[in-house]
């Protein structure tokens, strides 16, 4: 039994710690005063004892979505406030304000607390939680355009993403099929292997842009998404959310990313980093990319000679290496020449 009781003791206080948290993050920003609308604010409420402290959000309890709120002149004074019940009723009459929470808000009207005279026999006490509001989107906080469109958005862009990246890996096994391994000998072979494998730095730089640029606000906007998804499915009356648990009430206090994180991305500057990218490999591999392109479109000089000696039915001399490897010195610069040389020993033997 002892431990039973224990055990709640610290549920207890587990759980206004985590309120306490919740209520100092929510002081200190972000601030949405800039996003949000500059004179609606949404209102929850919830009953308290008038005649104990209050500093913190009260933790399981019901709170309730304020259809109509009218606050104090003064700080001796209660508010009059209005709002609908579990079973759709409309409640209203004043509520004496033990403690207020002004959430993200940084330049607003503050509300003064108060509490009840020692005449009033029957006063009811509360704390007012204040929220940021949209008018826009008729939703708490802000999120920069409709969710539909947003998503269809951030949609696009994983696609057009995917579409591009997956382009540069086609043209990046062409391009070491066709334009690095065929103009490179057999002592050369381990060039297009390192060749390939020198696009990997770039390609985590392009991982990182795209992160940058593309998936960390897709990920923010689609964690708007969920957030704007949760309120629309909380259950509503004529236009005011029915009384909210404080799971609920927890949830909705979390908000959706700030609206800086949640922009659109740049899909531009994603796609200039992968073809500049590309674009800068095939250039630093451009001397490979040549020996293909002579291997595929140039003259084939040792082949030439070898034919012309088998069609006059005599085996390859030294003579013939040497006039060709003139012949060659014409059309051929320094390294070129040195290249068909080694050719030349790879092929056929000769020094």
């Amino acid at each position: 039994m002892r431990i039973a009781v224990s055990f709640k003791r610290y549920w207890r206080a587990f759980n206004a710690l985590a309120a306490a948290l919740l209520l100092a993050s929510c002081q200190l920003g972000p601030f949405w005063d800039e996003y949000a609308s500059k004179t609606a604010t949404m209102k929850l409420l919830t009953y308290v004892p008038c005649y104990e402290q209050v500093t913190e959000l009260p933790a399981h309890q019901r709170y309730y979505h304020l259809s109509y709120f009218s606050p104090p002149p003064d700080a001796n004074s209660w508010a009059f406030v209005g709002y609908y019940n579990e079973a759709k009723q409309y409640v209203d009459g004043p509520v004496y304000l033990s403690f207020v929470v002004h959430l993200g808000l940084q330049h607003y009207t503050r509300i003064p607390t108060s509490g009840p005279p020692s005449f009033d026999r029957h006063p009811r006490c509360g704390v007012l939680l204040e929220l940021p509001w949209s008018k826009q989107g008729n939703r708490p906080f802000s999120i920069p355009g409709q969710p539909e469109t947003l998503r269809a958005i951030t949609s696009s862009n994983a696609r057009e993403s995917l579409l591009h990246s997956a382009l540069v890996c086609l043209l990046l096994a062409l391009t070491y099929l066709l334009l690095l391994q065929p103009g490179c000998l057999r002592s050369e072979r381990h060039h297009a292997p390192v060749a390939l494998c020198c696009f990997i730095p770039i390609a985590i730089a392009d991982i990182i842009v795209w992160c940058w640029a593309v998936g960390v606000p897709m990920q923010n906007i689609q964690a708007a998404l969920v957030y704007y998804d949760f309120y629309d499915r909380l259950p509503e009356y004529l236009g005011s959310l029915l009384p909210l648990s404080w799971s609920e009430v927890t949830t909705l206090l979390k908000g959706p990313p700030y609206p800086p994180a949640t922009g659109v991305g740049s899909l531009g500057s994603f796609l200039l980093a992968l073809w500049c990218g590309f674009a800068c490999w095939l250039l630093g591999c451009s001397r490979l990319v040549a020996n293909s392109l002579f291997y595929w479109f140039g003259p084939d000089f040792v082949g030439d000679m070898v034919r012309q000696a088998a069609a006059e039915g005599r085996a390859l001399t030294a003579e013939d290496i040497a006039r060709m490897l003139t012949r060659a010195s014409a059309r051929l610069g320094g390294q070129d020449l040195e290249r068909l040389k080694q050719e030349v020993q790879e092929r056929i033997g000769h020094g």
